[in-house]
Formats: structure tokens, sequence, C-alpha cells
């Protein structure tokens, strides 16, 4: 095999496991593949599920790719929690390991912050932001806060909070997601000597100077967060105590910031006592982006299913256009048509058609022939106003005689 062969298969995703359905492609990024998938269930009834599989990395041993991702399915499975993605299933086949996780109707912090700055006025106020980030904290607190199988404490760091990897639902629910490179003491995979990680905007300056995570680390991300989130936020008194806060917890040195998520949850209370009116605006906003904006031609949103039997609206023609009604192709009533020998005249029609609750009929031209094959003159039929138009009579025949 050629190596543009082998290039182009481990290009290629694989197919999902047997039992799902792939309904569409979430995403790919440098370590593997998401879709949304449907699985049938005993009821019959189906469950959509996120699919997630690593990608062919030729410079990893496939024993190493599957260390990483039992770390992973392990992660998900001690930290339970309303805050953090669940795990739903994890497993092998004859393509590799995968993970089934809980699907989250919504965006993630970074499509909702671009959808926020290209709809030119949308903004979070102080509540929102102090709501997501105190549901992401209570998230991260849960991790840190996770046990073994035994009961003892295994604490579990995420290192890589960024707003790609925090969900946000119709409902306004906040969920981290992404263990991939958690660090937890009985974890498989180890991280190369030397090699970083991680989103570089959000990593930890500790982490970058090779030193290890702490709980500090993800007081780190969360401060980050906070930056991004108040990016959209006003800049006035209300902000003001979570801005001071971010400071805080984006200090270079990691003595100098909070001791424990715990810290920051507190803080996050203190600094919008009313948070929790957060959730419904989060909520309205997160469903306000996901719907489609209205084209130049004001179509506002695809019909739902039980519209699909309209008609749909035909958009509005452009003045300009060929196909634009215009003062000589309107016709204000239905007409019909009189044959007078080679010319047929225009009158106006009565009848149904002129009031509101009828549509008008089709103008059509009922040209009765037997006159004009009586007319002496064949020539070309010429279209005359019927304000002018002589009045119609039968053409008079010579009797012999």
């Amino acid at each position: 095999m050629s190596a543009l062969a082998r290039e182009a298969e481990r290009a290629a995703p694989p197919p999902p496991p047997a039992g799902l359905r792939v309904v569409r492609a979430l995403a790919e990024g440098g370590m593997g593949w998401l879709w949304l998938c449907e699985r049938a269930l005993p009821g019959g009834f189906t469950q959509r599920v996120v699919l997630k599989r690593p990608k062919r990395d030729e410079a990893l041993r496939p024993e190493a790719v599957r260390a990483r991702f039992d770390d992973e399915a392990r992660a998900h499975a001690r930290a339970r929690h309303g805050n953090l993605v669940a795990l739903l299933d994890a497993g092998r086949d004859a393509h590799g390991p995968y993970l089934l996780l809980e699907w989250v109707d919504g965006l993630d912090l970074h499509q909702l912050c671009e959808a926020l700055r290209a709809r030119d006025g949308g903004a979070f106020d102080a509540e929102c932001v102090a709501w997501v980030a105190h549901e992401a904290a209570r998230g991260v607190a849960a991790a840190h806060a996770a046990c073994d199988d035994e009961g003892e404490p295994a604490p579990i760091l995420h290192r890589d909070l960024s707003p790609q990897n925090v969900l946000l639902s119709r409902a306004g629910e906040v969920k981290v997601t992404d263990f991939g490179i958690a660090w937890a003491a009985e974890r498989a995979s180890r991280t190369t000597t030397g090699v970083v990680v991680g989103n570089l905007r959000y990593i930890a300056p500790e982490m970058l100077e090779g030193r290890d995570a702490t709980a500090r680390t993800d007081v780190y991300g969360l401060g980050r967060l906070l930056d991004v989130l108040l990016e959209l936020a006003p800049d006035d008194a209300s902000t003001a105590p979570l801005r001071a806060l971010a400071k805080r917890c984006t200090r270079r040195d990691a003595d100098e910031r909070p001791a424990s998520v715990a810290d920051v949850l507190d803080a996050l209370c203190d600094a919008a006592p009313t948070l929790c009116r957060g959730r419904a605006r989060v909520a309205s906003t997160v469903d306000a982006c996901q719907r489609p904006r209205p084209d130049a031609r004001g179509l506002q949103r695809p019909p739902r299913a039980y519209e699909r039997h309209r008609r749909p609206r035909r958009p509005p023609l452009s003045p300009r256009s060929p196909l634009a009604p215009t003062a000589r192709r309107e016709v204000a009533r239905p007409v019909v048509a009189l044959a007078r020998g080679h010319r047929a005249v225009l009158v106006p029609r009565a009848g149904r058609g002129h009031g509101r609750r009828h549509r008008p009929r089709r103008a059509g031209l009922a040209v009765t022939l037997a006159a004009h094959r009586a007319s002496p003159r064949r020539g070309r039929r010429r279209w005359c106003d019927p304000a002018v138009a002589p009045p119609v009579t039968a053409p008079a025949r010579a009797h012999p005689g």
C-alpha cells in the first residue's frame, strides 16, 4: 500500500459500532471524531448519544491510544455530577475503542460567544456570567472530590478548561466535558516528557513550565472562562467584583490564586447573590442563537414537522426582476375574449372571482373560432381596448336571390 493510500485510510473516519445510526457529524479535532448518533432501546424508542472515537495517530502506538481512552472513560465514570457530561457506555470493536457520551442539545461556550458577536448587540449581564461560571465550577469541584471504588479520595484534575469544553443547553444547564487529558492518580497513560497537550490559550503557566498540575491549575482555567464571558458583559459596577475575581484566578504565581474551586464558588456567590436568575436568561440566549437567522429573502426558519403540508410563501420579487408584475402585465379583473371578424376584444367577465373569499380565476382567453372562420379577412389578430372597441355583431351573410 502506498503512503498516499495509508494517509487516506488514516484520515477517513471509521464506521459507527453496531446498533448505532449516525445522525450527523459534530466535530473533528486533533485527537478524535464526534458524531451525534441514535441507538434503539428495548422499549421501541431511540436515544440520542454522542459517539467519540480516537484518530489513528501513527506517532502513538495502539496501546497508548487505548490507554488514553481508558483513562478518559474512567474519569467520566468516577466523576458523576449534574454539571458533568455523563458516560453512557464504552467499548471496543474492530475499528478501535469508542465512548458513548450524553447528548447536550445546545451550544458550547465558544459557539455561543461567536453567535452573540455576530448578532451585534447580544451581551451577557452579571447574573448570566456568574451563573455559567458557577455551574462550571460546580462540575470541576465534583471532579476534584471524586473517589475510587473503595471510597478513597481520588481527585481528577481536568487541566483543559476551555470554552469548547463547556456546554450550554437550551434549558440553561452548564456541563463540563472532555476529560481526554485529565490527571488522575490511577491513570494508565503518561504524557511524554517535554510535550504539552491542550489549548495553549487556556493552559496554566505551571503546565507550560513543565511543573505538575494542582487544583489551582483548574482555578486558572475557571478564571480564563470568566475572562471570555466578561468580554460580552458591560464594564460597569455590576461586573466589577467578577472582573476582580477573574484577575485573582489568572495570576501567574499559583500561590496567589484561590486555594481550591470551593473558594471560587464562594466568591461567585458573593459577587452575584442573584446568579440563579441567570439560568433563564442563558436558556433564552442559547435558544435564540441556535435558530437560523433570517436571510435577505425574509425566511425565518425551515418549516416544522406539523407545517410541512402548508404551502411556503414565495419571497417578494425585486422591482427590477423580469418576473415582477408591471402596469402592462397586471389584469385587474378576469376577462373573456370575444371574436369580431379578425379582431378579438377583451371585456370584463362578471360572476365569481371578485369577492375576498374566492381567488380570482386565471385570465384565460376563450376565443370563438366560428366568427373568425366566417370572416373574409384572416390576418394577424390585433388586441383592442374594450373601452373603444365597437359592439360585437354577427357577420352579415349574403342570401341567394
